[in-house]
């Protein structure tokens, strides 16, 4: 039997410099998952460090809050296009997620809408820094866009962001492997964040697929490791995801870009 309980695993990640911007509910989910295998507290807040390293911190352990947030604030109040594309730019070229992206962005969402139509409403679930390519998604000002990730400090940064362009706070710090959105949508953006979810929960996209409210969702995969290594990962991803869409008797389309994959799945019922 465990010695430490999930309250004190929790108590000790919100004084830590690296995790006390995570989301509560994700700290005491993994806090959960690390006790019920670890039976003492040193082992057990152990494991819960590296469960977030492994699916937050190796990602934005190396993003500079700061330095986004003043960009983020010598914007001015509606700017104009080409301003705001070149801000977005240098905030989305730091972060490797969606620098990768960049090289090809003014190509990667209308093949999406292309399919899916002007969408009037969208979920983007784990979205990190995506919210910045907004100018890219040429979207209607009365598009409803909700973000939802587990930093507060991201979350915070978007809506900073979001003020400047005079729309709705459109983020929300969320678990949504704990609790989801309760908003249908057009459209829900899962983009490169499934691998990440599967870490955490095993069947995470499958239950996300099948309980969120849409129409359609554009779930895509890195072609290639943190480190850059390829391994097979377009053909490892492609079975995985039919083998979820098949389980759910839903449809997807395939859009193939440099250095990810996008799946626009339907849903019909």
């Amino acid at each position: 039997m465990a010695t430490a309980s999930s309250e004190e695993i929790v108590e000790r990640l919100v004084q830590t410099r690296k995790y006390r911007h995570i989301c509560k509910d994700t700290l005491e989910r993994i806090a959960r998952w690390s006790v019920d295998r670890y039976e003492t507290s040193g082992q057990a807040l152990k494991a819960s460090k590296r469960k977030l390293h492994q699916v937050h911190g190796a990602y934005f352990d190396r993003v500079d809050f700061d330095k986004i947030n003043d960009a983020v604030a010598t914007l001015p109040a509606i700017p104009a296009e080409d301003l705001l594309r070149s801000t977005c730019s240098g905030i989305l070229e730091s972060h490797q997620s969606t620098a990768e992206r960049m090289g090809f962005l003014a190509e990667f969402y209308p093949p999406i809408f292309d399919i899916v139509g002007q969408p009037t409403s969208i979920l983007d679930l784990a979205c990190g820094l995506n919210p910045f390519a907004l100018p890219w998604m040429t979207l209607q000002q009365d598009v409803r866009y909700r973000a939802f990730d587990i930093d507060v400090r991201l979350i915070d940064t978007i809506n900073g962001f979001f003020a400047r362009l005079d729309r709705p706070p459109p983020a929300e710090c969320l678990d949504v492997l704990g609790l989801l959105p309760d908003m249908d949508a057009d459209l829900v953006l899962l983009l490169k964040s499934v691998p990440c979810l599967e870490q955490q929960e095993k069947g995470a996209c499958e239950r996300l697929l099948r309980e969120l409210r849409y129409r359609y969702a554009a779930v895509s995969f890195p072609v290639e490791t943190l480190s850059g290594r390829r391994k097979g990962m377009r053909g490892y991803y492609e079975r995985f995801l039919n083998g979820v869409i098949g389980q759910l008797g839903l449809t997807a389309e395939t859009l193939d870009f440099p250095t990810e994959t996008v799946y626009v799945v339907r849903r019909d019922d």
